[in-house]
């Protein structure tokens, strides 16, 4: 368990993914990983990967306009959206005990989340395919 807990603190900090594919072999992608696209395309027409289903998040369930992240016995940084703030209210998302080693990256990280998630947008949360 301390194990995975620990792989799940690596994964927060980066804002990456880390999986377990179909084999069995853990897999981790940083960040800049998840903004490359593979071509994979999802339809229902035969000419791509076909779905069973598709889950999409649209909504102030997925905002975050104050970011607040500390790093252990280190006091937090906090980053903010005024204009996500002034049109939607403060939205607030906390990460505790980063596994980060200073403020700078900590401060990228909140910027980061801050810029991913202070409007709303079409996110597709799931996928299932057949």
């Amino acid at each position: 368990m301390f194990l995975k807990n620990r792989l799940q603190k690596v994964e927060e900090a980066e804002a990456g993914s880390l999986f377990i594919d179909g084999s069995g072999i853990l897999h981790f992608e940083d960040r800049s990983a998840g903004q490359v696209f593979s071509g994979v395309t999802f339809n229902d027409t035969g000419t791509g990967v076909p779905f069973a289903s598709i889950s999409i998040d649209y909504g102030v369930e997925s905002l975050r306009n104050r970011v607040v992240i500390n790093r252990p016995a280190v006091a937090a940084v906090t980053v903010e959206d005024s204009a996500s703030i002034a049109e939607f209210g403060v939205i607030e998302y906390k990460i505790s005990d980063i596994l980060l080693d200073n403020d700078t990256s900590v401060e990228a990280l909140a910027n980061l989340i801050a810029g991913r998630y202070a409007q709303p947008s079409l996110r597709i949360d799931k996928v299932m395919v057949e």
